[in-house]
C-alpha cells in the first residue's frame, strides 16, 4: 500500500538519501534520488532479504552501506498533504512555527538559486539494517517518531553517559550496536544503554539532550517531528550556545583574517550546522512573546466582558483602556523590526492548546512562557557579553541605547547574576521610555533585539502584575 501510495503521490521529486555508516563525503554516500529510484531499490532489498533472512545476523542489524531515506521534509515540499496534527500535550510547537513562517519569507524574497529555508518535521523509510547512528537530536529539541509500519530498535544513554562513551580522541563512536573496542573506548562499559522496541502504530519521545541510535529491523516507514517551546528553551539555549562555541573553534585559525566580520561569520557557520542562529532564535523568541502577550491580553477581555453589565458602549470603553499589556501588544512586531507570522499554520503552533480552556490556567501557561523566555534571553545575552569581540553599537553611526551601553560595559566580565541586575537597574530607572537602538539592524548576531525583548518581557510583566 505505501509503495504505491509514495509512487503515487511524490514519484518524481528527489528525496535525500544516506549510505549507513559512511561519511558525507565519501563518493559512495549519494545525497539524493529520484524517489522512483528508491522504491526501486528498496524492491530489490526485500527480495534480497527474502532470500538471505536465514543468513542475516541478528545480533548485529545494523548494515553499512545500506540507502536510508532520511530527514524528507515531506509536509512543506506538499503542504496540501496535511498528514498529521501535532497531539495537543506536544504543543506549543515553536520550533516549526518559527520555521514555516520563514520559510513562507524566503519563499517570497530569496533569490531562485537560493532555496528558502527548511522546517523540522521529517519523513523516514528504510530496508531492514538501516539506521541512525548515535547521535542528539538538533538544538536540544524534543522529538517524537511515529511508525507507520515496520520495526525500529532504539538505543538511548542518558545526558550524564554520553561522556563514558568517547574514545581517546574525544569522538563518539557510529554504532553503539558494534562491541567496542575497549582500548579505544575505555570508559564505554560504564554507560548504560536503554534499548526500545518500536513496533508499528506506536509514538515515542525522545526527550532533549538523550542521545540515541536508531536501526530498522526489518522495511520501516516512520514519521519524526521536532519540536520546542517554553519545557525546554533555555536546553535550546544551551545547545545553541555550545554549537556557537563549536563554530568559533572550527574556524579559529582563521579569525586574523576575518577580523572585520568575524562574529557575523561565526553566525553563519552556526546557521548552516544548526539550522538557526542566534538572530533567528531571537526572531522565535520574540513571537513566543508577542502570542503569549496576546493570551495574557485576551484572557483580560475576557474577563472584564463575564462581569460587565451588557452595556456595549460601556464594555468597549473598559476593554480599550483595559492594562497597558494590551496596547503594548500592537506596538510590539514593528518596534522590533521582526517580521510577524505569516500564515495560519505557523500562529497555531505558537498558540497555547486548547486543553487549557479556562482562564487562568491560559494566563499562568502565558506567564510561565515569558518566564521561560526571560530566562534563556538572559542566558544568551551573559555569553555574547563573554564571547563577542565587540560590542555591535560601537561600530555603528548611530547612537547605542541605554541597554547596550549597559551590556557593553560587562563584556569580558564573569558570567553571574551582575549583568542581572544592571540590565534590569537599567530598565527600572525609567521604565516607561522605549529603549530604541538604532544600532540594531547593524548587529548581526541580533543582541540589540535581545536586549530589547527582555525590556519588552519586563514591560508586560509590569502592566500584568501593576508593579
Amino acid at each position: 500500500f505505501f509503495f504505491f501510495f509514495f509512487l503515487w503521490r511524490s514519484g518524481n521529486v528527489e528525496v535525500p538519501v544516506t549510505a549507513c555508516g559512511i561519511e558525507a563525503g565519501d563518493p559512495h554516500a549519494p545525497c539524493t534520488m529520484l524517489l522512483l529510484d528508491y522504491l526501486t531499490y528498496l524492491r530489490e532489498q526485500r527480495s534480497l532479504d527474502v532470500c538471505l533472512d536465514s543468513a542475516l545476523d541478528d545480533s548485529q542489524p545494523c548494515r553499512t552501506g545500506t540507502l536510508y531515506l532520511k530527514d524528507w521534509h515531506h509536509r512543506l515540499q506538499f503542504p496540501s498533504f496535511d498528514g498529521y496534527s501535532q497531539v495537543p500535550v506536544l504543543a506549543p510547537d515553536w520550533l516549526n512555527g518559527h520555521a514555516l513562517c520563514k520559510h513562507v519569507r524566503d519563499e517570497q524574497s530569496a533569490p531562485d538559486n537560493d532555496p528558502p529555508g527548511d522546517d523540522y518535521r521529517f519523513v523516514y523509510l528504510g530496508p531492514r539494517g538501516s539506521f541512525t547512528p548515535l547521535h542528539c537530536d538538533v538544538l536540544g529539541s524534543f522529538s517524537w517518531s511515529t511508525n507507520v509500519c515496520g520495526e525500529k530498535l532504539w538505543v538511548f544513554f542518558a545526558p550524564n553517559d554520553v561522556e563514558l562513551l568517547k574514545d581517546t580522541a574525544g569522538r563518539l563512536p557510529v554504532d553503539v550496536l558494534q562491541p567496542l573496542d575497549p582500548a579505544r573506548y575505555p570508559r564505554a562499559h560504564r554507560a548504560t544503554p536503554i534499548r526500545v522496541l518500536q513496533r508499528a502504530g506506536e509514538t515515542l519521545f525522545v526527550p532533549s539532550l538523550w542521545y540515541h541510535q536508531v536501526v530498522n529491523l526489518r522495511e520501516t516507514l516512520s514519521v519524526n517531528h521536532n519540536w520546542g517551546n517554553a519545557c525546554n528553551v533555555d536546553l535550546m539555549a544551551a545547545a545553541l550556545t555550545e554549537d556557537l562555541t563549536n563554530a568559533r573553534a572550527a574556524i579559529a585559525d582563521c579569525r586574523e583574517s576575518l577580523a572585520s566580520d568575524w562574529d557575523g561569520h561565526c553566525q553563519l557557520l552556526l546557521r548552516a550546522n544548526s539550522g538557526l542562529d542566534f538572530r533567528g532564535f531571537v526572531e522565535l523568541l520574540h513571537t513566543a512573546v508577542v502570542h503569549a502577550t496576546r493570551c495574557l491580553a485576551e484572557c483580560r477581555v475576557d474577563q472584564h466582558q463575564h462581569h460587565h453589565d451588557g452595556n456595549e458602549d460601556q464594555r468597549a470603553n473598559q476593554c480599550a483602556n483595559l492594562s497597558p499589556a494590551a496596547a503594548f501588544l500592537a506596538g510590539l512586531p514593528s518596534r522590533l523590526g521582526v517580521h510577524s507570522l505569516s500564515s495560519h499554520t505557523a500562529a497555531q503552533c505558537f498558540a497555547i492548546p486548547q486543553l487549557q480552556a479556562h482562564a487562568g490556567t491560559r494566563v499562568a501557561m502565558a506567564l510561565f512562557e515569558l518566564a521561560r523566555v526571560e530566562h534563556a534571553l538572559l542566558s544568551i545575552v551573559k555569553d555574547w557579553c563573554q564571547q563577542l569581540s565587540l560590542c555591535c553599537c560601537s561600530g555603528s553611526n548611530a547612537s547605542p541605547c541605554r541597554l547596550c551601553q549597559a551590556a557593553a560595559g560587562h563584556e569580558g566580565a564573569p558570567i553571574d547574576a551582575s549583568l542581572t541586575g544592571k540590565l534590569r537597574a537599567v530598565w527600572h530607572s525609567d521604565p516607561d521610555t522605549t529603549a530604541e537602538c538604532g544600532a540594531a539592524p547593524d548587529c548581526a548576531v541580533g543582541r540589540c533585539t535581545a536586549l530589547h525583548l527582555l525590556q519588552d518581557i519586563w514591560q508586560v510583566k509590569r502592566a500584568h502584575f501593576g508593579h
